[in-house]
């Protein structure tokens, strides 16, 4: 995993598709100037003189400008850049990558680790040019000289790969195959062209794992995909979008390549060929009430804080198309957790979610209400059959019961383990 974090993520331009990108020739940053900055200066002015700008962030300090021709450049920081460790210190603080560079002895490298998009990168400079008193070549360094060299080397290289080893910056990673449906709420008009990207949400949500206790990507997540190929022939209209970046609800924004596996319809008017174009008699073409399931095609690693991830109560639902009104059928029960605790069942119906009758709630919404912080609860009114189911269920998230009795002689409530990675 660290070889993964220490690669540098492909640049992705917002109009295409994902793909395998060649860093591109620029001119080489100015060589690494030291500067001797007196070490009662402040953090602001001292940083002001590396050559950035920083805010204060959960996890670190965000680089909001970089200016040109200064040290900052030269070891290769950019705006947007997330600053975790500076010379193997952690940069909690300005003051402490203050205090970083003005440790930086002048025969040493300047190292960083920074987080860029979702990857994390290792920033070095080159060795400081000395100013000798007579040119030398590398050939003629005296045998103390070249061991110091080496030592220095060394111990750098150590203290980078400690401190990429100590992030603690959670990881979520989902696998390719991963599928979840999307729709347009400008729908998928006949006016398309290859090449025009359009805007979709998340309606379904992506669980983190088949045990359903926290949701990946959460309903009202955005989307953006291109149409590779839009057409029209014989009165057919054909399109094959190519999903290219989501952005979490409540989270950051990541590249991605997914391509659409199904779509929701008359199945008389609109199909999906095995290539995966959306086939449709439809002159319109596909409005906002479409659906569409895309599948990832490669794995993508979610970088989220803790508190980005949400709980639930042990079950997921789906939509009953055949019924007059909308209904919230469950269509999974988790073993042990609060859901199979108060006894639902799959095929019940939830006629209440968090206080409003799911006749009024979006599929969207209703699965939504389901998930939230682990620990709080939900309450929910059952219908099974024709019967409603008395009393209102109080479903608490994020917890499974075990059998083993507490000391109250209730079954031992045991929080679910958070799914990300540190």
């Amino acid at each position: 995993m660290i070889a993964a974090a220490l690669a540098a993520a492909a640049a992705l331009a917002a109009h295409a598709a994902p793909r395998a990108s060649t860093p591109s020739t620029r001119a080489e940053p100015p060589a690494l100037r030291l500067s001797a900055e007196p070490k009662t200066t402040p953090p602001g002015e001292r940083l002001a003189a590396f050559g950035i700008e920083v805010t204060p962030v959960a996890g670190g300090l965000r680089v909001d400008h970089v200016l040109t021709g200064t040290d900052a450049e030269a070891l290769g920081l950019k705006t947007g850049d997330l600053l975790l460790d500076v010379g193997g210190i952690e940069a909690s603080f300005p003051m402490s990558v203050a205090q970083a560079l003005d440790q930086l002895k002048p025969e040493t490298r300047l190292w960083a680790v920074v987080r860029r998009g979702d990857s994390a990168v290792v920033l070095e400079t080159e060795l400081p040019r000395l100013r000798l008193a007579a040119p030398r070549g590398v050939e003629s360094l005296s045998p103390l000289e070249a061991e110091l060299a080496r030592q220095h080397v060394e111990t750098a290289s150590k203290k980078r790969e400690q401190a990429v080893k100590s992030l603690t910056t959670p990881r979520l990673e989902i696998g390719s195959g991963q599928r979840t449906w999307v729709h347009f709420p400008a729908g998928l008009p006949a006016e398309l062209k290859a090449g025009d990207v359009v805007e979709g949400l998340v309606s379904t949500g992506l669980a983190a794992d088949a045990s359903l206790d926290y949701l990946a990507i959460g309903p009202g997540s955005q989307v953006w995909a291109e149409a590779v190929e839009a057409s029209t022939q014989d009165g057919v209209r054909l399109l094959r979008l190519h999903v290219f970046k989501i952005k979490l609800r409540g989270g950051h924004t990541y590249p991605v390549s997914a391509r659409v596996v199904d779509v929701t319809g008359d199945r008389t008017l609109t199909q999906l060929s095995s290539g995966g174009t959306i086939v449709t008699a439809d002159a319109s073409g596909l409005g906002p009430d479409a659906r569409v399931q895309i599948e990832l095609l490669k794995g993508v690693t979610l970088y989220e804080p803790p508190s980005y991830y949400r709980a639930g109560v042990g079950l997921w639902l789906k939509q009953r198309a055949s019924a007059p009104e909308r209904v919230l059928e469950v269509s999974h029960v988790i073993p042990g957790r609060a859901a199979e605790k108060a006894g639902i069942q799959v095929g019940d119906v939830l006629v209440h979610v968090g206080g409003k009758a799911a006749a009024k709630l979006e599929f969207l919404e209703g699965l939504d209400r389901l998930y939230g912080a682990p620990g709080t609860t939900v309450s929910v009114r059952v219908q099974r059959g024709d019967k409603i189911v008395p009393g209102l269920m109080e479903l608490e998230r994020g917890v499974r019961f075990g059998s083993v009795k507490g000391k109250e002689g209730k079954d031992e409530k045991i929080p679910v383990p958070p799914p990300f990675k540190t």
